[in-house]
């Protein structure tokens, strides 16, 4: 009996001391993203989103959330609040507040500009991580339904561009990664899991060294560039969605572009780009290696930010066995993605314009309305704004 009660208090102290260690070292070495998994759980309809009643840090800063995981007042306050006109405002981490205070949020902003007005309650559904196609998905919730806004903006769009989730990574898009809701056992496993720095740190740290040490061989049949999240046609047919969805309810919307503070190219130059990568697809699939890298070349000339090339010259080189230089590409190409991003945004965003008025739906566009010469000052980093009033006194 003894050696086992010897083995089992060893064991506690090692997790207690391994537990101890990696909360400090997420604290202070960690990235946002070793961070972030500790505000989130994983949902078997939704995917992700954060956790309910949370009184916590994030990025060094208070975070409270309600009961549904809002960065928000009670739920009881929401349901309850019969008199005041309601704005609920969804979105992704811009709209939750990245990198601020929760009277630093948007949506605090927009409920301090309306306070010399009626009686207004600003509601922040904003979620880390969320692209258009989950943000239809909250939206679909008797819950989120019963706030009856009186008006919805929608801001989705950065996520939607991604090529790698944070959840469930895969080489899968969002409509087919949550076509199907998650087995809510392996769920409630991840979720347990999540709530240990400890086992959260030997996970990194153990997927680290497995891409170090493997490197997945390039094929014809699979384009080496990872898939967005949500292509153009899925973004627009979820804002389709979004938008029949507060009509059924009868609340006017409004919908937001997407900004960074990102160098852009010019949208001439973003349609080159897209023929000459259609026509790199082509030749990856024929393995015509030769004109490939001819196309791959005329890209970096019209812009040298784009990641394709790397992911492209990252498959050829694991096709010549070449596993070091591979992974060294791949990196390189990761490291560009969100440039990327910036750039890609200017066809989504002309498509929410486009869609806007089709639909005869008001569009804010955020790269109008923030001064160009002082766009640093409205953003925590170079993806997430902050600290702007969403809509003018005319508009609202």
């Amino acid at each position: 009996m003894k050696p086992f009660l010897s083995a089992l208090l060893s064991t506690i102290v090692f997790f207690s001391v391994g537990e101890g260690l990696s909360g400090w070292w997420i604290e202070r070495s960690g990235d946002a993203l070793d961070s972030t998994k500790r505000i989130l759980q994983a949902d078997s309809f939704l995917g992700w989103r954060l956790r309910p009643n949370l009184k916590t840090s994030f990025l060094k800063i208070p975070l409270q959330t309600n009961e549904w995981g809002f960065r928000s007042a009670p739920s009881s306050e929401i349901l309850n609040a019969k008199s005041a006109k309601k704005i609920l405002i969804l979105g992704p981490s811009s709209t939750f507040g990245w990198g601020v205070s929760e009277e630093e949020t948007y949506s605090a902003l927009l409920q301090t500009k309306m306070s010399d007005k009626n009686n207004f309650l600003v509601i922040n559904a904003g979620e880390i991580g969320f692209s258009a196609l989950q943000g239809e998905k909250l939206f679909s919730l008797q819950q989120i339904q019963e706030i009856k806004p009186d008006l919805v903006i929608l801001a989705y769009g950065i996520n939607d561009l991604d090529r790698f989730r944070f959840f469930f990574q895969s080489l899968r898009n969002d409509e087919q990664e949550f076509a199907q809701e998650k087995p809510s056992r392996s769920l409630e496993i991840q979720n347990l899991i999540s709530k240990s720095s400890f086992v959260c740190v030997l996970m990194k740290w153990a997927a680290l060294t497995r891409s170090f040490l493997f490197h997945p061989k390039a094929s014809p049949e699979i384009s080496p560039v990872p898939t967005t999240r949500v292509s153009l046609e899925t973004f627009q047919k979820s804002y389709r969605a979004l938008i029949k969805i507060s009509q059924g309810i009868n609340a006017p919307v409004v919908l937001l572009t997407t900004t960074t503070n990102l160098p852009l190219p010019s949208s001439a130059q973003e349609g080159q780009i897209q023929d000459l990568l259609n026509e790199a697809d082509a030749l990856w699939k024929k393995s015509d290696e030769q004109n490939l890298n001819s196309v791959l070349k005329k890209i970096r000339e019209l812009d040298t930010n784009r990641s394709e090339p790397f992911y492209y010259e990252s498959a050829l080189a694991s096709w010549r066995g070449k596993t070091p230089q591979a992974r060294d590409l791949f990196e390189q190409a990761r490291k560009l993605e969100p440039l990327r991003i910036a750039e890609d945004l200017i066809a989504y965003n002309a498509a929410l314009i486009s869609l806007g008025q089709e639909l005869s739906v008001p569009v804010g566009d955020l790269n109008e309305w923030i001064p160009s010469n002082e766009r640093s000052r409205f953003f925590v980093d170079p993806i997430h704004f902050s600290m702007i009033s969403l809509l003018h006194d005319s508009e609202i």
